[in-house]
């Protein structure tokens, strides 16, 4: 199997996700897969999914929302570490190899948090939640152990859109391991395409009454 699976989802931006994984390609020199759910497309992703050798298409018959795609890719990865990858970013830099190296030189380490950069942005930067008086960080992009987030069941099924990824962090977290702050240079430009598959937030509400008795010890 290969070292890195990439895992997204996405639907009818076949131009954002072709950019996405050109640059992933240039800039990884490990062995890669890319595991991408396909929402019920209509603009030519699933017949261009399917000429591309390092893809593994897992094509939905209609849109379950964004964390049921990444659920769906997390089950199919074979990847040692999964990186977990927006349809609309740009890689900048070796991220994933300073991420593997990460993980490889500490145990203690569970998941690499990735640095982005929105358009809005100045400079990239990194994200946390308040829990339990203290702020922890969690991973918007992130490379994890793949059997963490196979144990943890990817990003959970108690979200729909929204807060996966964070309650993944929290998991990590809760097991004792680091989210750790990429080191070295690179960062994710993230694109934000605002369309019509970018819908209200209506989950960090079940995600704060889930951890609401957080009471971890560490935070940032």
């Amino acid at each position: 199997p290969p070292l890195v699976s990439v895992c997204t989802g996405t639907c009818n931006r076949l131009p954002l996700l072709k950019t996405m994984i050109a640059s992933i390609r240039e800039t990884c020199k490990h062995s890669l897969e890319f595991v991408i759910a396909d929402g019920a497309s209509t603009d030519g992703t699933p017949q261009w999914l399917k000429k591309q050798p390092d893809v593994i298409p897992i094509l939905q018959k209609e849109k379950l929302g964004a964390v049921n795609a990444f659920n769906a890719c997390f089950s199919r990865a074979r990847g040692k570490y999964i990186f977990a990858a927006n349809d609309d970013c740009e890689i900048i830099g070796d991220v994933i190899g300073q991420a593997v190296r990460q993980l490889e030189n500490d145990e203690t380490i569970g998941q690499v948090a990735v640095p982005f950069q929105d358009p809005c942005d100045e400079k990239p930067h990194y994200d946390y939640v308040f829990l339990g008086k203290q702020l922890w960080r969690y991973a918007n992009f992130a490379v994890t152990r793949g059997f963490l987030v196979k144990r943890f069941g990817g990003w959970s099924n108690l979200y729909h859109r929204y807060a996966g990824d964070c309650h993944l962090s929290m998991q990590i977290h809760n097991a004792g391991l680091k989210v750790a702050d990429l080191v070295g240079g690179g960062f994710i430009k993230h694109l934000r395409a605002e369309d019509s598959t970018r819908q209200e937030n209506i989950d960090s509400e079940i995600f704060f009454r889930y951890w609401k008795n957080w009471t971890g010890k560490g935070g940032i």
